[in-house]
C-alpha cells in the first residue's frame, strides 16, 4: 500500500513538474521567511536588551508634565529639599539628584564646542557606573564646595582639547549667565556596542560632561 501511494505521488510530479516546482518553491519560501523572521526578532530583542540593561529597571523620573500650563518656581524641589528627601528615605533610596541640565558652547583656546552639561551627585556612578581611564570622578568636596570640575567622557576630550587625556586643562563656558572657567578633573571611556553606534549616527559633533549638581 505505502510502495503504490509513493509511486502514484512520483508519477504525479513527474506529469505536473511546473506545479510541483511552484509548491515547492513556495514551501522553502515560506518556511524561510518564518526562520528569517524568527531569527530576526531573536536578534533585535537581544540588542535591546543589551542597549537598555544598564539603564536600571529600579529608576524613575518624576517631573511636571508638559500639560501643566501654571508652572510656578515653587512646584519645583530645591536643594533643600531634596536633601530633606534623601533623609527621609535613605534606606529605600540608592541615588536622588535633580535633573540639572543645560547646554552651552565651551571655549579652548580657539576652539568652541556646544557641550550638553549634566549635574550630579558624588555617587552618580553607582546607579550609572562608567570606566574612568584617567583622573577621577567627582567627589562629595566636588559637590558640597561647589567646585567648577567636570568629568567628561573620551570622545568629548578629543573634541575640544585635541587629546583623550585632559586631566588638568581648563576650559571657559557660561551656564546660566554667569562665565567660568571649569577644570577636567577626570575622564571616562564610553562603553558603546554596535547596534547604539547604528542608533547615534555618523560623527557626533557636541560634546557632554558632567560637573556638581550644586554649582
Amino acid at each position: 500500500m505505502l510502495a503504490e501511494n509513493m509511486m502514484m505521488a512520483f508519477n504525479a510530479i513527474r506529469a505536473n513538474k511546473l506545479r510541483s516546482v511552484l509548491t515547492m518553491l513556495g514551501i522553502i519560501i515560506g518556511i524561510g521567511s518564518v526562520i528569517a523572521i524568527v531569527s530576526i526578532g531573536d536578534t533585535m530583542r537581544g540588542m535591546f536588551a543589551e542597549l537598555y540593561k544598564d539603564v536600571g529597571i529600579t529608576q524613575a523620573y518624576v517631573g511636571i508634565g508638559y500639560w501643566v500650563e501654571d508652572v510656578r518656581d515653587s512646584d519645583y524641589f530645591n536643594l533643600d529639599e531634596m536633601e530633606r528627601a534623601k533623609e527621609a528615605f535613605s534606606d529605600e533610596i540608592a541615588y536622588i539628584d535633580s535633573n540639572a541640565y543645560t547646554t552651552a558652547d565651551a571655549e579652548y583656546k580657539r576652539t568652541s564646542i556646544s557641550f550638553d552639561f549634566q549635574g550630579i551627585d558624588s555617587n552618580y556612578k553607582e546607579v550609572q557606573p562608567v570606566n574612568m581611564v584617567y583622573g577621577r570622578y567627582l567627589n562629595e568636596g566636588d559637590v558640597l564646595g561647589r567646585r567648577k570640575n567636570v568629568v567628561m567622557d573620551t570622545d568629548s576630550a578629543m573634541l575640544l582639547f585635541g587629546t583623550e587625556n585632559a586631566v588638568g586643562k581648563t576650559f571657559r563656558t557660561t551656564i546660566y549667565g554667569n562665565t567660568d572657567e571649569y577644570t577636567v578633573v577626570g575622564i571616562y571611556r564610553k562603553e558603546v556596542n554596535a547596534f547604539q553606534a547604528l542608533m547615534m549616527g555618523g560623527t557626533k559633533d557636541t560634546g557632554s560632561a558632567f560637573l556638581p549638581y550644586t554649582l
